[in-house]
């Protein structure tokens, strides 16, 4: 392959693959700049300096695998380019291995003769991307030796990637915290007792928590279809739609009074579903609103779950004293909490008075209610996830 002559238009040509964010990642990008500077290692390289510890991130080589873990675990401590060259790593341009360390002086080092050689790695390129008292992150290249060194054209194509490369990780990172976020949101929605969803502005699920992933699969009086949430019969689907639609003004002051609560009834003739509505006053980043919108689903013979081990805690609770509460609260009797459990009335009611005097109420109607509004509602292990319903 000959070398690079016009860095600024293959630049130009990697610049889609380094912005794509498909399911690849950085493969595409990498692979192409391999090719294009006949390398066999293009990788992001990170390095913590508080730990000194680095790894390979998203790189390219026949034995990445086997290559990435021997230097976690050893190579990355000896590793001369960064060790003792944090002033000389710069973010405006290119720099070669061989201004870090000259080769004459690399070749007797353990990092090389163990691990580079080996490999067949010699010339070395990188730029960084990151850098700060902690972290340096670059996006690094090494080559065999019978390639020869990288040329100044391809020191000038890193050095033009090299802000691309930055802004790319930045929004990579951003993004990476806002999937995090939407996860930590789903997590949090599955541990209500309530089925609960976030729709967007074309009444599409973005999340959707395990209790309504249930109630959509039953297919009793609540659907999910094409064109979003359905109910077993038209004239509730079109007051679901009205529910849901999103307001004609894109005030926050009209998105507050938009929404509602209705009962849903089912095919089965069980109880209704009741379904709160409720839009929320996000705007988006180019002005108007994002018209999202929550929806809460209460199934009213669904018994109330609780964690029994949060209940032991809150109130110091034995085993056979948090047993009998979470029957309690799933609306048993003393009775039929006693049979459930195979001991005496009488040793029911016994459980049942400590419990109430390390609650503080009186009652067991008091009990039921002062449990079900604290943390005690709110399940700590949810149930494994199903796929969600098409």
């Amino acid at each position: 392959m000959t070398p690079v002559r016009q860095p600024e238009a293959i630049a130009l040509e990697l610049l889609p693959l380094l912005f794509s964010f498909e399911s690849e990642g950085w493969g595409p990008f990498l692979r192409r700049l391999s090719e294009r500077t006949r390398s066999e290692l293009v990788a992001f390289h990170r390095y913590d300096f508080t730990r000194e510890s680095g790894d390979f991130d998203h790189g390219l080589h026949a034995a990445t695998e086997r290559f990435r873990e021997e230097y976690r675990s050893y190579y990355c401590k000896i590793n001369p380019y960064v060790r003792g060259n944090r002033r000389h790593l710069r973010t405006d341009r290119a720099i070669l291995g061989s201004d870090l360390l000259p080769l004459r002086e690399l070749a007797a080092t353990e990092f090389y003769c163990d691990f580079l050689r080996p490999q067949k790695l010699h010339h070395s390129i990188g730029i960084v991307a990151v850098s700060d008292a902690a972290v340096n992150i670059s996006l690094t290249a090494l080559r065999d030796e019978r390639k020869g060194p990288y040329s100044a054209g391809e020191q000038r194509l890193y050095t033009v990637l090299g802000p691309h490369v930055r802004q790319a990780l930045a929004l990579r990172t951003r993004l990476g915290e806002l999937q995090m976020t939407l996860e930590g949101l789903a997590a949090a929605l599955d541990r209500l007792p309530q089925g609960a969803m976030l729709l967007d502005r074309h009444d599409r699920p973005l999340v959707v928590n395990r209790r309504a992933e249930a109630l959509l699969a039953e297919d009793d009086g609540l659907g999910l279809g094409r064109t979003g949430l359905v109910a077993a019969r038209s004239q509730e689907t079109a007051e679901l739609r009205r529910l849901l639609a999103s307001p004609e003004r894109g005030d926050a002051e009209c998105l507050g009074q938009t929404g509602g609560a209705f009962r849903l009834p089912r095919p089965s003739c069980r109880e209704p579903l009741s379904l709160l509505v409720h839009h929320l006053p996000l705007r988006r980043p180019l002005g108007g609103h994002a018209g999202l919108k929550l929806v809460f689903i209460t199934d009213p013979e669904a018994a109330p779950r609780t964690a029994e081990d949060t209940l032991r805690a809150l109130y110091a609770l034995t085993p056979a004293e948090g047993r009998l509460t979470a029957l309690l609260l799933q609306g048993c009797s003393v009775q039929e909490a006693a049979d459930q459990l195979e001991i005496t009335t009488n040793t029911a009611r016994t459980h049942l008075k400590r419990v109430l005097a390390k609650t503080g109420t009186h009652r067991q109607a008091e009990l039921v209610r002062v449990c079900l509004q604290g943390v005690a509602g709110v399940i700590s292990e949810p149930a494994e996830r199903e796929d969600r319903p098409s």
